[in-house]
């Protein structure tokens, strides 16, 4: 059952219990999961129905809902604290894509710079353009047709993005 559609360009939120499950140790309570801040990487407790928050670290404005996209998206930025899942037959095209939690794709993804804690890209998957993560994982059957990929812990502060990566760094 989808509750609404999300402000980044008709992407739809999914409430936790009906997205695909990558990570059953991220709930620490019977309403609440732990979520990952995509701009001072701070780890915190939020109820499972909550959209958007206020970081207590950084005191930053953020989305925390799980995304869920299933059709064509063209945007510059594509963030949350959750996870962002791209499913079989949708095409993600962005500058700059960054979750929390992590990225599964299962469709394309098109991007300048993903940030995530945890990467996996699916059997039918296809990935262009860079990744940071804490863990990649790639089935079999995906096809990556470019970028760099850097593999470094959760706890690593600078997961802001740098601003000249359109330079080609």
């Amino acid at each position: 059952m989808f509750f609404g559609f999300g402000r980044s360009f008709g992407a739809v939120a999914v409430p936790d219990d009906e997205a695909p499950v990558t990570d059953p140790t991220a709930s620490i309570g019977p309403r609440q999961r732990r979520v990952q801040c995509v701009h001072c990487t701070r780890l915190f407790p939020v109820p499972l129905k909550a959209m958007i928050l206020t970081c207590p670290a950084c005191f930053r404005r953020v989305r925390v809902e799980d995304v869920i996209i299933s059709g064509q998206q063209h945007t510059p930025r594509l963030e949350t604290c959750g996870r962002i899942v791209i499913r079989p037959r949708a095409r993600v095209v962005t500058e700059v894509l960054a979750a929390g939690m992590g990225v599964e794709v299962h469709g394309e993804l098109t991007a300048g710079c993903v940030i995530a804690g945890r990467v996996r890209i699916g059997p039918q998957g296809r990935w262009t353009g860079d990744c940071t993560a804490a863990s990649v994982v790639v089935d079999p059957g995906a096809t990556i047709l470019g970028g760099r990929f850097t593999v470094r812990p959760l706890d690593v502060p600078e997961l802001e993005v740098p601003r000249d990566h359109a330079d080609g760094f």
